[in-house]
């Protein structure tokens, strides 16, 4: 048996200065008249927890939970922390995951039509 458990946590914060506006002769010109905001602040947030058995040779039992939290906005926060709890805050998707042996079922689903005859 066996427990392994992973988290991870990403951040990407893009805070624009200026903005310039591109010429016709390629040359850039300072556009102070832009003021919409078009700062981003993104966070994904993943877990993943696994449980394995291996009750015989060869034959496992896989329970994993999968959490994936993904968080955008047009505020920049610089504090760490802050910035976890606002994403850990936000609507989570969970997915479980499980591995069903297709040859064992149609193994049993065969016998169980053998015994009706």
């Amino acid at each position: 048996m066996g427990i392994t458990f992973k988290a991870r946590h990403y951040v990407s914060t893009v805070d624009n200065k200026a903005f310039f506006t591109l010429l016709n002769d390629g040359n850039l010109t300072a556009n102070n008249t832009f003021s919409k905001n078009v700062n981003q602040n993104t966070n994904f947030f993943n877990i993943d927890l696994v449980y394995i058995w291996q009750f015989a040779s060869g034959s496992f039992v896989y329970i994993v939970w999968k959490n994936a939290v993904a968080n955008e906005t047009d505020q920049i926060e610089k504090r760490y922390f802050k910035n976890l709890s606002n994403t850990i805050n936000t609507d989570a998707n969970l997915k479980i995951i499980y591995f069903l042996d297709y040859f064992n079922i149609k193994k049993s689903q065969f016998s169980i039509t053998l015994l009706r005859k």
